[in-house]
């Protein structure tokens, strides 16, 4: 923008107020791509244009880099050099027994690679770089990698594959590290991972589903917010007319409330809304400004000019701009992320920027994308990463000849007034009903996982079409106790026309259900019984319970977010607390219900016997739960019960599985751990399994899974899932 004192006076004030001595943990990830990034990038920028600044520069702002990059460095000491997601600037201490996603784990480079070349010291890119070599090698057969894995087994413990929350950013900066590298393994592991997702994830023009990276199974249809910057990374690599497409999809769906909400399906013509809040997220913005740099199209234009003129409307306040809690009401929430300032603004400013204009040269050129003329590329919160001049060359050598990629650039004269230009999108395209086929939903799946010492056995029983969907084995219920309207009314007017002075009846309680929402047990603590457990409910403080919890839960059923730590951990807090049952709600949106396990380690490690039964429910049943106690307070009751089910001999069934094969078939995961299991191990485990949901096999098919199993493991490496299948058992068989 050219404003060099503003820059000037506010870098002095970073450099005044930043202290990185607060004994505090903070994100490794977030750090580094939000405070690491933005501090390198206005080191880049300033010890560029020392001409331009009003007052010296020395280099401070890399200083503070460097010592902020070597206290996150720690936090890589893991078996694997995945790195915690965690870390205390000060004493260093981080967990080392956790989960971490994707993203988190491969989306570090290009800040610690530029930290490294401009502090002359390697460490921080050796570092980074383990990480993602690491995350890259436990990909599926089929280029794919999962939502999230434990730091220091390695093994995935989200399976789930997409472009979307948890993993996005991991596809952007494995060809961005290429850029500013010139590493080309980089850019060999980017199209691997490319074509897998052009291949198994996209299902027609626009639809990129969740799939799973070991089979190609679509798990989800559920689309997200975050996914809408795979056009700016298309535009990037030289896809343009798939950007295109995409990008007008994604400002259909965004025109239809005034802002793309967080996440949605399309299920037979019609958009629905799974989240319909909007945290001001930038990527169809940053999708915006990168398709106009070599299109022109003026629709883009009017996309930001919406957007901005919404923003105003909508989200301006006193003091900056607030979150939508609701496109459809226009509800605001009390929430601004930093991202906001970095990536949504900017963007939005350089959409409009008439001096920030790039030609879009020959053939090679297109083939070698647009920002390959640039001096820098962004990074995933929008600060500028320099692109070394050496790397350009290198940089053409996309594959252009392969047959599954066809590249183009087309863009009007650069010298053409915005005003005369012509829209090509909404003239061609047709409308949303007409666009958007009709989406067939993924079979309606049960999962069950089970843990085996450190590792894990996943049963997934796969509906047949034509039976119904299957019925949880436990369910919550929320309820608001009041007291009877009648009763109330009856006590008043006894008291006007009686003068009998003995104690009035006590008022009647009558329970309101708010909602209701399927649940699974856990395969530890106390049993749920079809009575199950009545009490008031409470959210924990901490609300994820990884720490002592700092509100008394005394005789309280206690919900907590999933994440952080183990299941085991939260229900020792919960129960140490004084809770009388745990249910802990997802905080993934698009997975599915399982049963919690006990790892036998953490049972070791605490030694705490849990007395209190626990259940698992999804995302939306605990933010439904939020807003219950939110409207209702403490007057909110949850009733946790197991579904009563008619008893079929000794064995306790799962109601959630039918044993008269009405299911089309079921697959059994295996996630090797340490040590193999023996084949007498498997086959125990697998009997054990069924007979926990409910399923009395032959024998024989036990067998004929615990052999594929056994020769599965013997060839995969630690933490690679391998599978075993069948066709739904003969009758015979059960």
């Amino acid at each position: 923008m050219g404003d060099w004192q503003k820059f000037y006076y506010i870098m002095n004030l970073v450099l005044d107020e930043v202290h990185l001595f607060n004994n505090v943990s903070v994100s490794v990830f977030e750090t580094t791509i939000r405070v690491l990034g933005g501090l390198l990038s206005a080191h880049v920028i300033a010890d560029g244009n020392g001409d331009k600044l009003p007052g010296p520069y020395h280099g401070e702002l890399l200083d503070l880099a460097t010592e902020l990059g070597k206290r996150l460095l720690p936090a890589f000491d893991t078996r694997t050099g995945i790195p915690a997601t965690k870390i205390n600037l000060v004493t260093g201490a981080h967990k080392r027994n956790e989960d971490t996603t994707t993203a988190e784990a491969g989306t570090l480079l290009l800040e610690f690679g530029l930290l490294s070349r401009l502090s002359r010291n390697d460490s921080f890119q050796i570092a980074a770089e383990r990480s993602l070599r690491e995350l890259w090698k436990r990909r599926s057969s089929l280029n794919m990698v999962g939502t999230s894995l434990n730091v220091e087994t390695g093994t995935w413990q989200n399976s789930g594959s997409s472009i979307g929350p948890g993993v996005d950013s991991f596809f952007e900066y494995l060809f961005k590290c290429y850029l500013t590298s010139g590493e080309v393994k980089l850019l060999d592991m980017f199209w691997d991972a490319y074509k897998a997702v052009e291949k198994y994830h996209k299902h027609g023009d626009v639809f990129y589903l969740t799939v799973d990276m070991n089979s190609g199974d679509v798990t989800s249809d559920i689309l997200s917010n975050l996914q809408m910057f795979w056009p700016a990374l298309q535009v990037l690599i030289g896809d343009v007319e798939e950007a295109e497409t995409l990008q007008h999809f994604n400002m259909l769906i965004a025109d239809q409330y005034g802002f793309p909400p967080e996440s949605y399906a399309v299920r037979k013509n019609t958009l629905l809304l799974d989240d319909p809040g909007y945290t001001l997220r930038p990527e169809l913005l940053e999708s915006a400004f990168a398709l106009y740099q070599v299109t022109r199209e003026q629709d883009l234009l009017k996309l930001g000019e919406s957007i901005m003129s919404n923003l105003e409307t909508y989200s301006k306040v006193a003091c900056g701009f607030a979150s939508l809690a609701d496109i459809n009401t226009k509800r605001r929430d009390d929430r601004l992320d930093s991202y906001f300032l970095s990536e949504t603004l900017k963007y939005l400013f350089l959409l409009f920027d008439t001096a920030y204009s790039y030609a879009c040269g020959d053939a090679a050129a297109a083939q070698a994308a647009w920002l390959l003329q640039l001096p820098f590329v962004f990074t995933t919160q929008a600060h500028v990463v320099p692109i070394d001049a050496s790397f350009h060359a290198a940089a053409a050598a996309v594959p252009g000849d392969d047959p599954e990629f066809r590249y183009s650039c087309r863009r009007q004269d650069a010298h053409t007034p915005v005003a005369e230009q012509t829209s090509v999108l909404k003239e061609t395209q047709p409308p949303l009903s007409e666009k958007v086929p009709a989406l067939q939903r993924p079979a309606d799946v049960l999962v069950r996982e089970f843990s085996v010492g450190d590792a894990k056995l996943r049963l997934k029983l796969i509906r047949s079409e034509a039976e119904q969907r299957f019925q949880p084995l436990a369910r919550m219920t929320a309820v608001v106790e009041q007291t009877s309207e009648s009763t109330q009314i009856v006590e008043k007017e006894s008291k006007l026309t009686t003068n009998d002075e003995s104690t009035p009846a006590e008022p009647q309680l009558q329970r309101r259900a708010l909602l209701a929402a399927p649940a699974s047990p856990a395969a530890f603590g106390v049993p749920l019984t079809t009575d199950g457990v009545y009490a008031p409910m409470v959210f924990s403080e901490p609300l994820r319970a990884c720490s002592d919890l700092s509100i008394d839960v005394s005789g309280k059923i206690v919900v907590a977010e999933r994440g952080g730590c183990s299941f085991y951990e939260k229900a020792v807090y919960a129960q140490a607390a004084g809770a009388v049952a745990a249910i802990i709600f997802d905080h993934n949106t698009e997975s599915e219900l399982f049963t919690m396990t006990l790892d036998p380690k953490d049972m070791v490690e605490k030694g705490v016997e849990i007395n209190i039964p626990l259940a698992f429910v999804a995302k939306g049943a605990g933010r439904a739960l939020m807003k219950a106690q939110q409207l209702r307070g403490d007057a909110v009751r949850l009733q946790l019960g197991l579904i009563p089910t008619p008893s079929q001999g000794d064995v306790t069934k799962d109601p959630a599985v039918n044993t008269e094969a009405q299911f089309s078939g079921f697959s059994v995961e295996l996630t090797p751990g340490s040590t193999p299991l023996t084949s007498a191990e498997l086959n125990k485990e697998l009997e054990k399994m069924f007979h926990a949901v409910g399923l009395k096999l032959d024998p024989k098919v036990v067998l004929r899974l615990t052999t594929q199993l056994a020769d599965s493991q013997r060839t995969a490496p630690q933490g690679e899932h391998t599978m075993a299948e069948e066709a739904a058992p003969k009758k015979d068989e059960l």
